[in-house]
């Protein structure tokens, strides 16, 4: 017996009142999680290949960013994404101010939830998008390094405002570099 998620008129009012979200568009995400904890076969959760691969944004991102996102979604550490968990994520990210996304891609990269983005954490990041999969087979090219070393140092130059060596929110939330964070 398949378990699916009810989506009632009192949790519906909350979530009208809690996000940004209007009735046809969570009618329409609900659809969606329960279409994607039927694919995943396990009831009233989406687990994390079917999140990656029901998750268009996803579909073509590196291993380490997806699971940072899953992680970042399963907040309850249960292995599988909840509605509760889902719905809130969805909401800042599909519907949320541009303050709302770039915290939630703040935390992506903020690998130890340390509160700021470190440089080998930054580095790791893009060595990861840029390599994908092969990572561990392949050694990373001069070229490569020099590339993700330059970006790095670019990111750290614009952004890091008291050069503290780290980028705090605040830094990268600041009106002028916005723009720059999130493309």
């Amino acid at each position: 017996v398949f378990f699916a998620p009810k989506l009632d008129r009192q949790k519906l009012s909350e979530l009208l009142s809690d996000t940004n979200m209007t009735r046809s568009e969570l009618y329409r995400l609900f659809n969606r999680f329960k279409a994607l904890c039927q694919l995943s076969g396990t009831p009233g959760s989406i687990n994390k290949k079917t999140f990656k691969e029901g998750v268009s944004s996803l579909a073509f991102e590196d291993e380490a960013f997806v699971n940072r996102v899953f992680y970042l979604l399963d907040k309850d550490s249960s292995g599988t994404v909840e509605w509760d968990e889902f719905v809130n994520t969805v909401n800042a990210l599909e519907t949320g101010s541009a303050r709302d996304k770039l915290s939630f891609c703040f935390q992506v990269y903020d690998e130890d939830g340390g509160g700021s983005i470190e440089r080998p954490e930054l580095h790791d990041m893009f060595t990861s998008m840029l390599q994908g999969d092969s990572k561990s087979d392949v050694p990373m090219s001069p070229e490569l390094r020099e590339l993700i070393d330059d970006f790095v140092n670019s990111i750290y130059d614009s952004i890091d405002a008291d050069r503290s060596g780290s980028l705090e929110f605040d830094e990268a939330a600041q009106p002028s570099h916005s723009s720059t964070a999130t493309t």
